[in-house]
């Protein structure tokens, strides 16, 4: 697969408004939120489930699995969107308790379940072999950083 052809998901995490973590996932990624520690972003919270997996990354975009309790806010070419009004505009599939919305290429995204915000921005993958220094030319990694 080309570089270009990639998709990134860059995360971070909050938690009362503290930064907790921040991440990147490329394709084929499922990513879990909760509070055991099989979850892959951890967080000691009693409004999460003990591991959801909550983002699925795909060769187009990502999947966004949310559970009762989760908010969604989207942001797509300049339109927010909650949860509801993308369901009332047909954007989300639901089997059950579980609502799956796509995040395509460009879009960015905020997760929220009580006080835990997960922030996502769905862009395409920068090439992991080079580094683009503050002059905007890019540098070969040296295999330390």
């Amino acid at each position: 697969m080309d570089v270009a052809d990639r998709i990134e998901v860059e995360l971070a995490l909050t938690h009362d408004g503290a930064y907790r973590a921040k991440a990147v996932f490329l394709a084929s990624a499922r990513v879990s939120l909760g509070s055991s520690e099989q979850a892959i972003l951890r967080v000691e919270d009693p409004d999460l489930p003990a591991a959801h997996d909550f983002l699925e990354v795909v060769v187009d975009g990502a999947r966004l699995l949310l559970r009762p309790g989760m908010e969604l806010q989207l942001l797509l070419d300049e339109e927010r969107k909650s949860l509801d009004e993308l369901k009332a505009d047909g954007l989300v599939t639901e089997d059950g308790d579980l609502s799956t919305v796509f995040l395509p290429l460009g879009s960015n995204a905020v997760l929220t379940v009580g006080a835990v915000s997960v922030t996502m921005k769905c862009s395409p993958a920068s090439d992991p072999m080079t580094h683009v220094d503050g002059a905007g030319s890019s540098a070969q990694i040296c295999g330390v950083c």
